[in-house]
């Protein structure tokens, strides 16, 4: 009897070393699936809570319809949506896009985005942009959006229909860029300076000419040309007030504005740029004034937010350098006697006032043309100066501009009032 126990011990000996690998593996591969299972699912639901809440933001504004036969000019998540007056509540809280934003089919996330549509003061429609990571129902991944009519995928994300987003940076960006149901034929160069991507031309004609600078018509966008001149929209680009610039009510030239896409130092404003670009922050501009002068150095976090009074306003360096200055590097190399870059002509205007120490290279290839300014009363400073609007704001009234001048190397950093027309410049996301 015990040799017949021993034999059965023997025949029971613990697993071999292979058979132990074997099992291991299988375990890892069970667990793995299970865990792709489970952020498969968790990606699912928060897709399903996003047409929730899409869903529930149209009814709401379809509530705030029946009262005012008009759609709110503006609604931020995280925010109450009430009557104008504050009175009656329709959403006691705006949803919030559910986190991580940047996953799978969103490659780059942001929050729900409220969009007027047929004028930005009472609007009749409204585009509220959003995006499912792995799709839901009859939504199949990526962009959508939420009208009166319904939610549905789209192609052609938010309200503005140009689309520049794959285009490589040093080639054009040709577009046709739709605002407020008008469609303009757009076509910008591009360059690489350091680690950013500029447009080297500003935008154009987005928005009707109006006579003057005065922008009170909140039904479409709005710009000026120099001298109220067409031909020189056409050359140098529109002016601008900052509320049309970033594409919202004429409010916001006394209020402060606070949904942008993302946050502090990262938050972005589209404005009147083509899909994939975006109005400069103030930080941002401050990234390509020190990369041209590293002397500047003004540290990472200097402009650190969207809205704020930090950092020193004036010369950018404070110290001449006809060499290494940024503002030399950024005008173009047209000026009024001649130029130092074969194949521009000196005949086609604008052109730099010259000088001859604080001349434009444009080595940086920015390629800015004094456009001049468009102040509340007058037009002014062309052919001496080029101004433009960041996204960042100094106060509920002004916001951060950049300004070149013909006679200095420097660049200058100011704020103005937002309803001045200054150029406008976009940067790619």
């Amino acid at each position: 009897m015990s040799h017949f126990v021993k034999a059965t011990r023997d025949k029971l000996q613990a697993f071999t070393l292979i058979e132990l690998l074997v099992v291991i593996v299988i375990i890892g591969v069970l667990a793995t699936l299970a865990t792709v299972a489970v952020s498969s699912a968790r990606g699912r639901a928060r897709d399903a809570k996003r047409v929730s809440d899409l869903k529930q933001i149209s009814t709401a504004l379809e509530m705030y319809y029946a009262d005012y036969f008009s759609y709110p000019n503006l609604i931020t998540p995280g925010q109450a949506l009430t009557s104008p007056d504050g009175s009656k509540t329709y959403m006691s809280k705006v949803p919030n896009n559910p986190t991580p934003w940047a996953e799978d089919a969103c490659t780059s996330g942001s929050d729900y985005v409220y969009n007027p549509v047929g004028g930005l003061t009472n609007p009749p429609s409204y585009n509220i942009s959003g995006c499912l990571a792995k799709g839901t129902g009859s939504l199949a991944a990526g962009e959508v959006a939420m009208t009166p009519t319904g939610l549905n995928s789209v192609t052609c994300p938010a309200r503005i229909c140009g689309d520049c987003s794959t285009t490589a940076c040093g080639g054009t960006c040709a577009t046709n860029i739709t605002k407020d149901a008008v469609t303009y034929a757009e076509t910008y160069p591009t360059v690489q300076i350091g680690g950013q991507c500029w447009m080297t031309k500003s935008i154009t004609n987005v928005g009707t000419m109006t006579t003057g600078v005065v922008y009170a018509d909140d039904a479409i966008v709005e710009r000026a040309c120099y001298d109220n001149l067409q031909a020189n929209c056409d050359t140098d680009g529109a002016l601008y007030a900052w509320n049309e610039a970033m594409y919202l009510p004429a409010s916001a030239a006394t209020t402060q504005f606070t949904a942008y896409t993302g946050s502090g130092a990262n938050a972005k404003r589209q404005g009147i740029c083509p899909v994939g670009w975006h109005i400069p922050s103030d930080k941002e501009f401050a990234t390509l004034e020190n990369y041209l002068d590293p002397v500047i150095n003004d540290g990472t976090n200097y402009f650190a937010d969207q809205m704020g009074t930090s950092g020193t306003t004036g010369w950018r360096p404070t110290t001449v350098n006809v060499t290494t200055n940024p503002s030399r590097k950024m005008k173009s190399a047209r000026t009024a006697l001649g130029s130092l870059s074969v194949g521009i002509p000196t005949n086609i205007y604008p052109r730099w006032d010259y000088d001859a120490v604080y001349y434009g290279t444009d080595t940086a290839g920015f390629s800015a043309l004094p456009a001049g300014e468009g102040l509340v009363a007058a037009f002014t400073y062309r052919g001496m100066g080029a101004d433009f609007w960041s996204s960042s704001q100094y106060s509920a009234t002004n916001a951060w501009r950049r300004i070149l001048y013909s006679y200095r190397s420097q660049s200058y950093r100011s704020s103005d009032s937002k309803n001045n027309g200054f150029s406008v410049r976009c940067l790619k996301d």
